[in-house]
């Protein structure tokens, strides 16, 4: 949930929403004194915010209409729940889930009593909304340098939720005492939204690196071919100019024929080289094949303009174009990790909430690997939680499939599952929900891989 931009020069208006069962002539000229708009409620599918600081006043007498699934779907959206106790019920029943509730009123019930509830309700949502508000703002601050990032990070938090609310209903197996409140899944989505953010302290060209070569790299490689096809067009016209004055005409056919044979290959390979170079200036998603061919070139030299002895290729572009997976070389790589640290003490600097106080250790770790492979602290097994896990997941499915990688072509899903597959062979990954993001579909998002 994502509520809409708010007009910064409009305060968000209040609601007091409550279901055709409930009378509220007790507080309605409070609240209307205070320009809040009173409701009712027809049915569950009428249950919105809409955009507005709104207290749903649940009543005992409409539990039955208004269940957990309706109750969590109005949360969701930004809004908050004041239920009213019956006169029997000495604390919150079992049938309503406190992790939806902003305040249980014990019967009986006080006005002012009931307006301070509904009154914290707002305010509890207000808080939600500055946070959503802090979200979006950071999130657009980091679009201006990496526009990836913004669409990938909205993915991954759709990923994340929809495969912890899928292990929250397991009831069998490994996962069956896995359970996430509401403020839990929150964190979830925050952490996942904001894993990146420490991308804006990461050199730009590094950040959008598409190819192996930096532009101005390859663009030389490409300038010292074209020199070395000038300078064999100047040698083949020289040889033949020399031929006639040592030999005049006699046999001159022959020797064009063969000169030009010679001539005709050293282009040739010229524009292998060439080739060469630009195949391997691509970043593949797996290791692929040698770079036998190019290191050929490697170790030629070709004598240029001022007489001086030139490598095909330095000694930095062999190293880059024989990177074998991505782009980045390994002082490239580890600034891209540190994105990770960058984003934890940027995060562990926000007041956040007891409820939200994992977002940022979330989102520090969403690289780790359970073997220990991953980054940047090499934990492994136990030691990185089970929702750290599920943000893992998402955020390598989605980067796999993501439609605007500069470095990368997007993925099917049944090939980015496949790789994913190989990960947890590995005992990268974790097993068990791995296998209930692929049964229970939490991967599929036709809008968003078709966009």
């Amino acid at each position: 949930m994502l509520l809409e931009e708010p007009d910064p020069r409009t305060a968000i208006a209040r609601r007091a929403l409550h279901p055709s069962s409930y009378d509220p002539s007790t507080i309605r000229e409070r609240l209307e004194a205070e320009e809040v708009e009173i409701r009712a409620v027809a049915s569950p599918a009428e249950l919105d915010p809409e955009n507005t600081l709104a207290a749903f006043i649940l009543n005992s007498e409409s539990r039955d209409e208004y269940g957990p699934t309706v109750l969590r779907q109005f949360v969701e959206a930004g809004g908050s729940i004041v239920a009213l106790g019956a006169p029997d019920e000495a604390d919150v029943p079992s049938t309503l889930s406190t992790d939806l509730l902003t305040s249980f009123l014990r019967a009986p019930i006080g006005l002012e009593q009931l307006l301070l509830s509904i009154r914290a309700a707002w305010a509890s949502s207000h808080v939600e909304q500055l946070v959503e508000g802090f979200v979006r703002a950071s999130l657009h601050a980091i679009e201006q340098r990496d526009p990836t990032t913004f669409t990938h990070a909205y993915r991954v938090a759709d990923l994340a939720v929809r495969l912890a609310q899928a292990a929250d209903q397991v009831t069998r197996g490994p996962l069956r005492d896995v359970h996430f409140s509401q403020n839990q899944i929150r964190a979830i989505r925050y952490a996942s939204l904001l894993l990146d953010i420490g991308n804006v302290a990461v050199r730009e060209d590094v950040l959008m690196k598409a190819k192996k070569l930096y532009p101005p790299d390859l663009a030389l490689i490409l300038q010292r071919i074209s020199v070395m096809r000038g300078l064999r067009e100047v040698g083949y016209l020289r040889k033949r100019v020399e031929y006639v004055e040592q030999h005049g005409h006699e046999g001159y056919d022959a020797f064009v024929r063969q000169l030009s044979e010679e001539h005709q290959r050293q282009l040739t390979d010229l524009d292998r080289f060439t080739e060469l170079v630009s195949k391997c200036n691509e970043p593949t998603v797996l290791p692929e094949g040698g770079f036998k061919d190019l290191l050929r070139y490697a170790d030629s030299y070709y004598l240029d303009l001022d007489g001086s002895v030139k490598p095909y290729l330095t000694e930095d572009e062999v190293r880059f174009l024989t990177i074998r997976v991505g782009s980045l070389d390994e002082s490239e790589r580890f600034a891209i990790e540190s994105h990770a640290t960058h984003t934890y003490q940027f995060l562990r600097k926000i007041p956040w909430t007891r409820e939200l106080a994992d977002v940022p250790a979330m989102a520090y770790e969403h690289h780790e690997k359970l073997d220990g492979s991953g980054y940047p602290r090499r934990l492994r097994g136990d030691q990185i939680p089970i929702q750290t896990r599920i943000v893992t997941i998402a955020d390598i499915y989605a980067a796999l499939t993501s439609a605007n990688r500069p470095y990368r072509n997007r993925l099917s899903p049944e090939r980015a599952l496949e790789i994913m597959t190989n990960e947890v062979q590995q005992g990268q990954l974790d097993a068990e929900l791995f296998r209930l993001f692929v049964e229970s579909e939490a991967f599929e998002d036709p809008a968003a891989y078709s966009a």
